[in-house]
């Protein structure tokens, strides 16, 4: 990408320089730092002023003004006899092409225009491509800068260049690197268990009607996406059954009325008794599910091990209140005013080395408390034995109040990360 250096000003009846005929030049160095330096009220800031409204289009102690202050008519000086306002930028490329000139023009009805004595084709997007952080400074921390104190200045030195910005970009990043908060405000554990419960749901599901689909065609359902070909085959048994033909007709499966369908097999079969016998077999499947599988005696034994290494890395740091007292530590210290990075903001003592440093490391060892706690988050969430005493609990036939009920009391330790090894 391009970079430009600014090798020229050129400023004529603009805000406070009123030079008829004679533009003030300004060359500066493009191999060297540049600075203007000369009594009060000459004219440095209309300078600082001009550069930023021939790169922003804007003056921003002007947009701060009310409407009704008319803030428009203190661009072009008002004692300009030509009513027009003239800023002259004189840009050197680093790819080692051609210098470039632009002109930009703001009359006293407010009309800017943007062109090139050299004969740059698009002036104006070259102009937008400056428009980034550290091209110019912050307008307004620039004015407090120039009327602050030397203390205050140091502090808000680095607010002035634009680094302040950085800096809370850089800590916004950092807060999002931090697991704990990117799955507290997405949610993302809940909605793990909730995708894996859905999962689970959908697997049953297709058990049973797996299991359906044999029990009526007397065929197995090889391919199930083939939604169309599993329907004719059902639809095809089902016209062969005399019971259901004043039903069932010639329709497609997906149009029977399958409550009608059903209150005329109950009648058929015998009505309520035979419909109690249908329901207590479901019942006996139902259980029958339940049962405890293979893979859980392993499974209980991770869930034991994740739960002691949340322990043993807990024991290596402090309590959750140290934590939060170096992390509120390091915001101070990272803050762009804080004016020692060795000094501590707690116990005012200093420091060899920068406390921010110092903070990260014992943040850090945090870190490894987080990733065994949501190890065994985790662990829990997807646990088959903790996912079937859900299903056990609620399973109608063991008749087990809600208040007596474990599952969910486990789960929501787990997503807190106070479950207790011992529980």
């Amino acid at each position: 990408m391009t970079r430009y250096y600014l090798t020229e000003i050129s400023i004529e009846g603009f805000r406070g320089i009123n030079n008829d005929g004679d533009p003030l030049c300004v060359k500066l160095r493009p191999d060297a730092v540049n600075s203007i330096h000369a009594p009060n009220g000459v004219g440095k800031t209309s300078i600082f002023e001009a550069i930023h409204f021939a790169i922003f289009g804007t003056v921003p102690r002007l947009t701060k003004l009310q409407t009704a202050e008319r803030p428009d008519t203190y661009v072009v000086n008002r004692f300009h006899p030509s009513g027009m306002a003239t800023v002259g930028l004189t840009l050197l490329p680093d790819d080692g092409s051609a210098r470039i000139e632009i002109k930009v023009e703001r009359t006293r009805a407010g009309t800017r225009t943007v062109t090139s004595p050299s004969g740059q084709p698009d002036p104006d997007t070259i102009l937008k491509s400056l428009r980034e952080d550290f091209a110019l400074v912050d307008y307004a921390k620039f004015a407090e800068f120039i009327d602050a104190s030397a203390l205050e200045r140091g502090r808000s030195f680095a607010s002035l260049v634009g680094l302040s910005n950085y800096s809370r970009f850089r800590q916004a990043l950092e807060g999002a690197a931090d697991t704990r908060s990117l799955n507290t405000d997405f949610d993302i554990r809940a909605i793990e268990t909730d995708i894996a419960g859905r999962e689970r749901e959908m697997s049953a599901a297709s058990g049973r009607a797996v299991g359906a689909y044999a029990e009526i065609t007397g065929q197995i359902a090889t391919n199930l996406k083939d939604v169309e070909g599993l329907c004719a085959a059902v639809s095809s048994a089902l016209h062969g059954l005399e019971v259901l033909k004043s039903v069932v007709g010639t329709l497609d499966v997906r149009q029977v009325d399958l409550s009608a369908a059903e209150r005329l097999i109950e009648k058929e079969e015998g009505g309520a008794a035979r419909k109690r016998q249908a329901e207590l077999q479901q019942g006996i499947a139902e259980l029958g599910r339940l049962a405890p599988e293979a893979v859980e005696v392993e499974e209980r034994d991770k869930l034991v091990q994740a739960a002691i290494d949340r322990d043993t890395a807990l024991a290596k740091v402090g309590t959750p209140a140290l934590r939060e007292l170096y992390e509120k530590a390091r915001e101070v210290v990272n803050d762009a005013a804080w004016p020692d990075p060795k000094r501590c903001p707690v116990c005012e003592s200093t420091l060899t080395k920068a406390l921010g440093e110092h903070l990260q490391d014992r943040i850090a060892q945090y870190a490894a408390v987080d990733a065994a706690n949501d190890t065994l988050e985790r662990a829990v969430l997807f646990a088959t034995s903790i996912a079937r005493l859900e299903r056990l609990e609620a399973a109608p036939e063991l008749g087990i109040a809600p208040a007596d009920r474990r599952h969910s009391g486990i789960i929501q330790a787990a997503r807190d990360h106070t479950l207790p090894t011992a529980q």
